[in-house]
């Protein structure tokens, strides 16, 4: 009988321990539409349509539709419209993908950004109708950068 109760007993403690560790999971999934209303999210977008992937080289420019974008040896992005005109571009600080860029800052643009991996930006000038918003995805295997990019109007898109 005391061999029995003992089983029992242990039977009964394996069981509590499972169910009490086994609640602890899901509750990330509770917490994914709080994160979204704060402004966070724990789910990247979908690429939008039109999305192009490129590899810029450290010191080397890539043409992001009518702009020209240069990954410079000390790790900044120097925009530039085609044809050799200025163009500026800001930071809009990290973000989960290029879906997310979706405002057009008032404030802090400039000639050169800093590159940072998961940070999303925009290119403008005053001399070209639409922007370009882009995302850097990560350093690539050859020393340089990969980035995510679309022409954009501007408008808010999902």
């Amino acid at each position: 009988m005391k061999k029995v109760m003992k089983s029992l007993s242990v039977m009964l403690l394996t069981v509590a321990l499972g169910m009490s560790f086994g609640s602890c999971g899901g509750d990330s999934d509770n917490l994914a539409p709080l994160l979204a209303t704060a402004g966070t999210s724990t789910v990247s977008p979908a690429d939008p349509e039109g999305t192009i992937v490129v590899n810029i080289g450290s010191g080397s420019h890539a043409s992001l539709s009518n702009y020209s974008i240069e990954f410079t040896n000390d790790g900044n992005f120097q925009a530039s419209l085609m044809g050799g005109w200025n163009a500026q571009i800001v930071s809009v600080g990290p973000v989960a993908g290029l879906g997310f860029i979706n405002t057009i800052p008032q404030e802090g643009w400039n000639s050169q950004v800093a590159v940072q991996v998961g940070n999303g930006y925009i290119i403008r000038s005053d001399r070209a109708a639409g922007y370009i918003r882009f995302y850097v995805v990560g350093y690539n295997d050859v020393g340089g950068i990969t980035i995510k990019y679309q022409p954009w109007n501007g408008t808010p898109q999902q």
